[in-house]
């Protein structure tokens, strides 16, 4: 029988699941989502999720008939990437954000009323993730392409890296 594997990227966990197209999950294999301290600020470790994910991978397509690999993850937080990878390190939404951020991004970006959210202090929010690199570190964030989440990281990861032939 085919499956289809599903990596849910979490704040705390990855989990990555072989599952039926039924939707019955037949398998599921976990582990802890750990950022590490920058500079320059606290950073999701891509190195080791990508690690993890590749042998976890691998291990579930020995038991399973892999048909498909479908990434989902929380929101609130991504990765500028360009043509080689990722630009600049990926924040972690608990990063201790400048002074100067939430009364910048209260200048520009939306409130409540029109995005139907709170607008937490700190890098709660995408957004104010990517005002804090364009204004701190501005050259790689110029350097940038695309921004992305972190299951579009490791699809780009798997696909490009490691599975698209050469």
């Amino acid at each position: 029988m085919s499956v289809v594997a599903v990596l849910d990227v979490g704040k705390t966990n990855l989990k990555l699941l072989a599952v039926t197209p039924e939707g019955a999950a037949l398998e599921a294999v976990r582990t802890r989502n750990l950022s590490r301290p920058g500079p320059p600020y606290l950073q999701v470790d891509l190195a080791a999720v990508e690690a993890w994910l590749l042998g976890a991978l691998g291990d579930l397509a020995r038991r399973h008939r892999l048909a498909a690999f479908v990434a989902t993850g929380y929101g609130t937080s991504g990765v500028l990437v360009d043509e080689t990878g990722p630009v600049l390190p990926m924040m972690d939404y608990e990063a201790a954000a400048p002074g100067w951020l939430d009364e910048a991004y209260a200048a520009e970006g939306p409130g409540f009323a029109e995005t139907g959210c709170l607008v937490d202090p700190g890098a709660h929010r995408l957004a104010k993730q990517l005002l804090w690199q364009e204004r701190d570190f501005p050259d790689g964030f110029a350097r940038a392409r695309w921004p992305g989440s972190l299951s579009g990281q490791l699809f780009y990861a798997i696909f490009f890296l490691h599975v698209q032939p050469r």
